[in-house]
């Protein structure tokens, strides 16, 4: 499997909270978001939208009838469409955005990372899930040269 590494960094929390994870290079945006949601321990229990300088993605708003002028709908978007930096922002009630660089595209490689999406920003607990693709998960207990070892202070 051909996959995208992407160093993903939740910005103005300490402290830092941040993860490099391998994603399939061929991910539409929906499935990044689900990665996204499993890797930082979010719920998916909220609005998102993926920023590049020249669009934004985003998913239908509920009860909206129509998408918001600067919107483009995400399903048939492809994370190789958001060019090698770009804004995931969740929950526009709290305004969480994640920087998220793509440094090489794509490889040729099947890292495999275990962790909750259960697990929450700055918390060591974790547990396994059936839910989630083993691919997409993270794990505490990574070795620090895992390429699913977390990364504080950048």
């Amino acid at each position: 499997m051909n996959t995208a590494r992407l160093r993903v960094v939740l910005r103005g929390v300490e402290p830092a909270v941040a993860r490099v994870i391998d994603v399939p290079a061929s991910a539409t945006l929906p499935e990044l978001h689900e990665l996204l949601q499993a890797a930082i321990g979010w719920t998916d229990s909220h609005l998102h939208q993926f920023v590049t300088p020249q669009e934004t993605y985003g998913m239908e708003i509920p009860g909206a009838e129509v998408w918001p002028e600067d919107q483009r709908d995400e399903t048939g978007a492809l994370l190789a469409d958001l060019g090698t930096e770009f804004e995931y922002l969740y929950d526009f009630g709290d305004g969480w955005t994640h920087d998220i660089e793509v440094p090489n595209r794509p490889r040729t490689r099947s890292s495999r990372c275990t962790a909750s999406p259960s697990r929450r920003p700055g918390t060591s607990a974790t547990r396994s899930t059936a839910s989630t693709p083993a691919w997409a998960r993270w794990s505490s207990t990574a070795a620090p040269d895992s390429p699913c070892a977390p990364r504080r202070g950048s």
